[in-house]
């Protein structure tokens, strides 16, 4: 059975109002996966995008074959969401597992260029453990302020009058003094910028949402974004529910309006990290997770490592399905170099649409 990770250590600890917690490390983990990994397929010069407010490593897993095509994975911006940091740890762990044995995945590992990152808010998560398990923002050391870091990012529309968010420090939701403040964010920015990523997902909790662009302002979806949340939904959705509950797709900027009903001014979350990349990378597909949870499920954000392999069962289809299809997407088909056949393997092979049915089923 998974475990839940902790940035650096490994072990038990005692969780205020949770109780006894068997931790896996992360860092330990992805040395493992670094060392399990066939010659080539990992980049293991690449282990940190960069340090916390305190000073810690934000953890980075760099594997695949093709620079030209980056995706980026990431997890827990918010600390107390830890089903967060495990889908994006579980994918990589999942396809160096697979990589030698699965001619599909190893033709997907090969045309990618994935950069992992399970815990963007080490600081943070580890209050969640040893101080207050619902905690939400950043923990800067004195004399730095604690703020929302899916609300600080660089976007265009930052500086919005209104919106999903707090102006007050303290505030659990307050965005910080300025757009870029918190060092967190700083790292994910720098990366996106030196990257240009052509696809990401940033694993959320809770509510089982497919969120898609924007977040941070009114405008229609940009092309392709709606497309790939559908194929995402769809997937998600094919083993079903015995309570009824499903994964459903809606634009990050409607989701406050439906949920509180507020107004789509209101509603807005300008600072968040899908709309960065987008911002930075002109064509990039960008999608957020919100994983379980259902939103009337009175544990919230606390549930036990025994929901993490569940969760992960659903979300490995819809993700292989998501890096399968988005080169796809942005390619016509007329300017494809390259196809995948079934029992070949084609150098930095670029995805094709029928790939997916059999990726749903892995």
């Amino acid at each position: 059975m998974a475990q839940y990770h902790r940035n650096d250590t490994a072990g038990t600890a005692t969780v205020p109002s949770v109780g006894s917690v068997t931790f896996r490390s992360l860092k330990a983990d992805f040395d493992a996966l670094r060392a399990a990994a066939p010659p080539g397929v990992v980049d293991t010069s690449e282990t940190t995008i960069g340090k916390s407010e305190q000073g810690k490593d934000i953890h980075v897993l760099r594997l695949g074959k093709n620079r030209a095509m980056p995706v980026f994975i990431a997890g827990c911006h918010h600390a107390r969401e830890w089903i967060s940091v495990e889908m994006p740890f579980l994918f990589a762990d999942f396809l160096i597992r697979n990589y030698s044995t699965d001619p599909r995945i190893q033709r997907l590992v090969d045309s990618l260029d994935l950069w992992i990152v399970p815990i963007i808010n080490p600081d943070g998560h580890e209050k969640t453990v040893t101080t207050d398990r619902m905690w939400r923002t950043n923990d800067p050391p004195a004399g730095r302020e604690a703020v929302d870091l899916n609300r600080n990012y660089e976007t265009a529309f930052w500086s919005a009058k209104a919106g999903a968010f707090s102006d007050s420090p303290g505030d659990e939701d307050y965005r910080g003094p300025k757009p870029g403040y918190a060092k967190e964010v700083q790292a994910v920015q720098k990366l996106v910028r030196s990257k240009a990523f052509k696809a990401s997902l940033d694993f959320h909790a809770r509510g089982r949402w497919v969120l898609f662009p924007w977040a941070g302002r009114t405008d229609a979806a940009p092309p392709l974004q709606e497309d790939m949340a559908k194929h995402y939904e769809r997937v998600a959705n094919l083993k079903g529910d015995p309570a009824g509950r499903h994964y459903t797709r809606i634009k990050a900027g409607d989701l406050y309006p439906h949920l509180a009903k507020v107004s789509k001014d209101d509603g807005k979350v300008p600072g968040g990290l899908m709309d960065y990349v987008l911002e930075k990378a002109a064509g990039s597909i960008a999608m957020t997770i919100e994983l379980d949870p259902d939103p009337a499920d009175p544990r919230s954000f606390i549930l036990p490592d025994s929901e993490i392999d569940p969760v992960f069962e659903v979300q490995r289809a819809a993700m292989l399905t998501f890096v399968n299809l988005f080169p796809s997407l942005q390619t016509p088909p007329a300017r494809r170099s390259l196809s995948l056949r079934e029992g070949v393997s084609e150098e930095l092979a670029v995805a094709l649409p029928d790939l997916s049915k059999a990726l749903e089923t892995v």
